[in-house]
């Protein structure tokens, strides 16, 4: 298991003011190199609530069963069938190539794969069958069925300038958000003795406690720079394994 380690200087973005809506779109363009956390985030220290703008920004979920589901009743079964074939796949990976983002899906569910195999698609082979669950003249959502038990949903982009699938296969949602900038002051990876562990802060936290980080530098392997580079009042430990 790996761990690593950073302290950042935290400060509120130069392109985002109190009140802004931030679109999910903006948060991959021009808002790119901004965190938002969750304002009522009961981890969220005073380093970060202080220099930090209160924003809404836009959450997007993809609806993959429902693609799934959808794909299912499309090659025959009925509906409960297909609800039931689509929950029994799981996303096992996730990649990006030619402007198409890839989900796989596999399942063990011998029912689901029998009903799958009828299509004959055989991924060894290079035998593939595809279906287009939906256009929106910005992004095809593409089904390809590669074996009897392997599923890509992919979300093929047809407009450069778009950055992400918005369609009947989302869900958005807006939030209060705490928005701000990091800046790197200090990094070190692993190196921690037995008590550096034991006085780590949660996981993927960001901690103002300074007294906390002066004690994994005397005690746990820390390098010095981080208690040498501590900012009163604007930087923040974070650690993640």
């Amino acid at each position: 298991m790996g761990l690593d380690m950073n302290l950042y200087r935290v400060a509120k973005p130069e392109t985002v003011s109190e009140g802004d809506r931030i679109g999910y779109d903006m948060q991959l363009g021009e808002c790119k190199g901004i965190e938002f956390i969750d304002a009522d985030d009961p981890c969220l220290s005073d380093n970060v609530r202080n220099n930090s703008v209160v924003c809404f920004a836009q959450d997007r979920r993809i609806l993959y069963e429902q693609i799934l589901t959808d794909l299912f009743m499309l090659i025959g079964a009925k509906a409960k069938s297909a609800e039931k074939y689509a929950a029994a796949f799981h996303s096992c990976r996730f990649f990006t190539k030619d402007n198409t983002n890839y989900v796989r899906f596999t399942a063990s569910d011998k029912k689901a794969m029998r009903f799958l195999s009828r299509l004959g698609a055989n991924g060894k082979s290079g035998k593939l069958v595809s279906f287009v669950l939906e256009n929106t003249g910005k992004f095809n959502i593409v089904c390809s069925v590669h074996d009897k038990d392997s599923i890509y949903i992919e979300q093929q982009r047809l407009c450069e300038a778009e950055l992400s699938y918005d369609g009947k296969y989302t869900v958005n949602k807006w939030s209060k958000r705490c928005a701000f900038t990091l800046t790197d002051l200090a990094y070190q990876r692993g190196g921690l003795n037995e008590t550096g562990w034991e006085l780590l802060p949660e996981n993927c936290t960001l901690c103002d406690d300074k007294e906390l980080v002066r004690r994994l530098v005397d005690e746990g392997g820390l390098s010095r720079e981080f208690i040498e580079k501590w900012e009163d009042g604007t930087t923040v430990f974070y650690a993640w394994w």
